[in-house]
């Protein structure tokens, strides 16, 4: 029977939001460290964690690089609590998902023991967009080595996985880009994030910027990537977008208004105030910024105590920096101004020498 996790946070959410439904199959592993007698007895267990909810594979004996058959092991997760202003932000869902891998040894004094491999941890609002399910996906295991393939997706309620792609929740430029994934598939030995760094520059005709790599690395980090771990495709193209924003480029979405918008967030910095259009609606809403993500987006807590997860830069300004963004002058520099917005002494920034083009 599927299991389910608690319910302790349901107050404030409508009854439609339902439950969604996250599958977790575990394919195989690899490379496993053996145990005293040179092999590993070898399982794996998935948790949902905060919720108690625990399922087990079989025991694969002898075996460095375990199959289990597929096992697959599904989850109820109920909606987080709907804000005033709308339904459940499928974004800010909270819990984790555990994977581990085990092996059933003797140990020293003969005596049966379990011996922790080494695991894998993923927030479940990784798995919100439909875009970031996991396909038999090699990953690396933290602690003693070696690989666990998993297939992993969230599908919310009504069918499917993924939010709302004007909800802010995260989508960046929304859409696969196929450019993107011709390069993506062209790597016949696969993309890491160690070959990442190589692959974006092929594609973008780009040096390789220090600030690139720590945003490479933040990014790394805020999905619980490890060194050399594979990488689908949607983790790539997020990749690529945060560090060539869709607004700034010439495809979809970078209409000259986005573009001014997306200026007017820059500069911001955590805890400064700023306005968001909630939910990607027309109107503006007054709060702070919780946090910069790596991929470009802002966690906005709002005055009245709403908050929300991702927001894109286009959605996000300064206070009063729309006003100033497209005031009256109606030449290039207006919006070229508001981007130096906001800026104090220390600042990190990029400036157009002489006046020219390059930045």
């Amino acid at each position: 029977m599927p299991g389910g996790l608690s319910r302790a946070r349901s107050g404030g959410r409508d009854e439609d939001d339902g439950e969604a439904t996250l599958t977790v199959q575990v394919h195989e592993a690899r490379k496993l460290k053996p145990g005293l007698d040179g092999t590993s007895n070898a399982y794996a267990t998935v948790k949902v964690i905060e919720s108690g909810c625990s399922r087990k594979t079989n025991v694969v004996p002898d075996a460095a690089n375990p199959k289990w058959d597929d096992d697959s092991f599904e989850f109820r997760v109920p909606a987080p609590p709907a804000p005033r202003r709308g339904s459940a932000d499928w974004s800010q869902v909270e819990g984790e998902v555990l994977v581990e891998v085990w092996s059933q040894e003797d140990d020293r004094m003969g005596d049966p023991t379990d011996r922790l491999i080494g695991d894998r941890r993923y927030a479940l609002s990784r798995f919100v967009d439909a875009g970031s399910a996991f396909e038999r996906q090699w990953c690396a295991l933290a602690g003693h080595g070696g690989q666990l393939r998993l297939s992993v997706r969230l599908e919310l309620p009504g069918g499917g996985g993924g939010g709302d792609s004007d909800g802010g929740g995260g989508g960046g430029g929304g859409g696969e880009n196929a450019a993107l994934r011709r390069a993506f598939d062209a790597e016949r030995k696969g993309v890491t994030t160690r070959n990442a760094p190589t692959l974006i520059r092929k594609i973008s005709k780009k040096p390789m910027l220090s600030s690139m790599h720590r945003k490479i690395a933040a990014f790394a980090k805020d999905e619980n990537l490890a060194s050399n771990d594979p990488i689908d495709f949607a983790t790539f193209q997020r990749l690529f977008e945060a560090l060539f924003p869709p607004s700034s480029s010439s495809g979809r979405g970078s209409s000259a208004s986005d573009a001014s918008r997306s200026r007017a967030a820059e500069g911001l910095a955590r805890g400064d105030k700023c306005e968001a259009r909630y939910g990607g609606k027309s109107k503006w809403y007054g709060g702070k910024v919780a946090k910069c993500n790596a991929n470009g987006t802002f966690d906005i807590t709002y005055d009245d105590g709403d908050s929300e997860r991702g927001v894109r830069a286009a959605l996000v300004r300064a206070v009063g920096g729309a006003a100033r963004a497209s005031g009256g002058r109606g030449r290039a520099d207006a919006t070229d101004d508001s981007a130096a917005e906001g800026f104090s002494r220390g600042d990190k920034v990029e400036a157009r020498f002489g006046g020219k083009s390059a930045w």
